[in-house]
């Protein structure tokens, strides 16, 4: 099994928004969409069910629009759709001649550690957990 495996689930918690309840079809950033288990608390978070069961790996991403010569800076946040270069093995937000792989769950700090709240740094490479979603 994979080491950087963090977990497998159908559920997450998630920001939704304030109002949110039971029920509430969302869509978080432009790619994670489910439905609220629970109303969301105070701060907006709620149980989201994501329909099928998904895997959350922590991958090495670049914070990067464009991997190619120059690289285009590019910070990485919550909700962030990334990509996978086949041919460099490169993930990052560069959506030209890539495949779609997952979606940025939480952020890195600037030195490349793991932190929540957060952004990597624009051109900086570091670890992010990933939402690897099912093919559709």
């Amino acid at each position: 099994m994979a080491i950087n495996r963090v977990y497998r689930t159908k559920t997450l918690r998630l920001y939704v928004g304030t109002g949110r309840v039971s029920g509430d079809a969302v869509v978080i950033g432009t790619t994670i969409r489910g439905v609220c288990l629970n109303d969301a608390d105070a701060n907006g978070i709620a149980t989201v069910d994501l329909g099928s069961e998904c895997a959350v790996y922590r991958k090495s991403v670049l914070a990067s629009t464009d991997d190619g010569s120059p690289i285009v800076a590019s910070a990485v946040a919550f909700g962030d759709a990334l990509y996978l270069n086949l041919s460099t093995r490169t993930i990052s937000k560069d959506a030209s001649g890539t495949t779609k792989f997952g979606v940025a769950l939480g952020t890195v700090n600037e030195d490349g550690g793991y932190a929540t709240g957060t952004q990597l740094a624009a051109g900086a490479t570091g670890d992010c957990d990933i939402l690897i979603l099912p093919a559709s």
